[in-house]
């Protein structure tokens, strides 16, 4: 186990009732170390207005965009973005992701841990694997890298289910999956990490 790995793990035996949010603060500091991406999401695009990408007076500029790049209010409604995540790995833990939506422009897929994906271990996940059964972690797939209204729209998704299909997981599937990506993520990589114990 990596030496992060058993401080997390000593961290959470200290306290069984944390909640999932402190876990994985924690867990986001030891990630944001692990796979740091060198001038945010790289990519062929050179920086531009949003409008570039979105040309239809009909089509504005997302909240989770518009907010996305900017600390202070009011939004402006200018999203400018550098990249679209090529070459960049998306790790979502949540409640699975369904991968042939068309936000993904079959640039989703499981990881290859557990059972395609599933660490919870229910009927469902031994069914299905990582597919969502509750539409969070598709929808916060979507937000980090599907087409056209994610942040990195050319970024490639995996799906690792670490919630059942209520919602609710156990903080130590989190944990167990980020041992896990420090020696098998595709990288450069970020993990986003969206549940609720």
């Amino acid at each position: 186990m990596p030496p992060f790995g058993r401080e997390l793990n000593r961290q959470f035996a200290k306290n069984e009732r944390a909640t999932t949010a402190a876990v994985c603060c924690r867990i986001a500091t030891v990630v944001a170390v692990l796979f740091p991406l060198s001038n945010g999401f790289g990519g062929a695009l050179k920086a531009q207005k949003h409008k570039d990408i979105y040309p239809s007076p009909l089509i504005s500029t997302p909240w989770h965009l518009d907010r996305v790049n900017q600390r202070n209010l009011p939004l402006d409604r200018q999203f400018e973005v550098s990249g679209i995540g090529s070459g960049v790995s998306i790790y979502v833990l949540d409640t699975g992701a369904r991968v042939t939506h068309s936000a993904f422009e079959e640039r989703a897929g499981f990881a290859d841990i557990g059972n395609r994906g599933d660490l919870v271990g229910d009927e469902f996940g031994k069914t299905f694997g990582a597919d969502d059964c509750q539409g969070h972690g598709t929808h916060m797939a979507a937000l980090a890298g599907g087409f056209p209204y994610g942040l990195a729209s050319g970024s490639e998704i995996r799906a690792i289910r670490v919630a059942d299909c209520r919602g609710k997981g156990d903080p130590r599937l989190s944990v167990q999956a980020i041992h896990w990506l420090t020696e098998h993520a595709q990288r450069p990589a970020v993990v986003l990490i969206s549940t609720q114990r």
